[in-house]
This record gives C-alpha cells, sequence and structure tokens, in this order.
C-alpha cells in the first residue's frame, strides 16, 4: 500500500487578491482517506484547526507526524507562513518537534446563577495552583 500526503485548494481568493493557503491537508493509504488536518490562516499565521485518522488504516505509520507535522510545515514553507499554531495538548509531542509553548487563554460564559457560582469556585481554584 503507498501512502501520500496532498493538500486540497478549496480556498477562496482573499480580498486584497492575493491566494490563501489551502485549509486541509490530507494523507491517502491505497487510493483511501487515512487522514486529515483542517488548518486556517490569519495575518500570515496558519492555525491546525481539527485532525482525523483512519487508525485501523493507518496501523504503524506515522500519518498523525506526517500531517500534523511536516505537511503542515512544507504547506507553510511554500506560502510563506511564519507561525503554525498546533492548539493544546500533547504537549511533551510537541515540545519534541520543536514547538515553543506560549500561554493561552480562554473564556467562558455562565448562562445560569449556578452555573456562574461553579465558574467562580473553580476559577478561584485554579488561581491557587
Amino acid at each position: 500500500m503507498s501512502d501520500e500526503y496532498h493538500t486540497q485548494d478549496k480556498s477562496p481568493r482573499s480580498g486584497g487578491g492575493g491566494r490563501l493557503p489551502k485549509p486541509e491537508a490530507t494523507a491517502s493509504l491505497g487510493g483511501h482517506l487515512a487522514g486529515f488536518v483542517l488548518t486556517f490562516t490569519h495575518g500570515g499565521e496558519m492555525y491546525a484547526r481539527q485532525a482525523g485518522f483512519d487508525y485501523e488504516a493507518q496501523g504503524k505509520l506515522p500519518l498523525y507526524f506526517g500531517l500534523v507535522y511536516y505537511e503542515l510545515l512544507r504547506i507553510a514553507l511554500s506560502e510563506g507562513i511564519s507561525q503554525i499554531h498546533y492548539s493544546t495538548g500533547s504537549d511533551r509531542v510537541k515540545l519534541s518537534r520543536g514547538c515553543t509553548p506560549r500561554r493561552q487563554i480562554a473564556y467562558v460564559k455562565a448562562r445560569r446563577a449556578e452555573q456562574m457560582e461553579q465558574l467562580s469556585r473553580l476559577a478561584h481554584r485554579c488561581a491557587l495552583e
């Protein structure tokens, strides 16, 4: 079974006449989709939004690393993208691939009074850690 990586050009053209980077990278095994990564760009930076893999089909092949790291890096270099943001999770793996950790902030809004109380207690507890 041969494997291949490619990108799909489904992105609209930007208002300034420039071309936007392709929004997805995929991996195929034997002609079947085995993995994908969805991305978006803003200000010359790429954000990896979502990825999915057919773990049964990929077996021991490194599709995750091939798509999420090496294919996105190839795209970034060819498109003149200055940074790739890999989001949260898998910190050790990201650090081992040369990523630099950055503090990220999330906002949560309670819709009901009891949720507000729970969020307040949680925020207080997190601030103490």
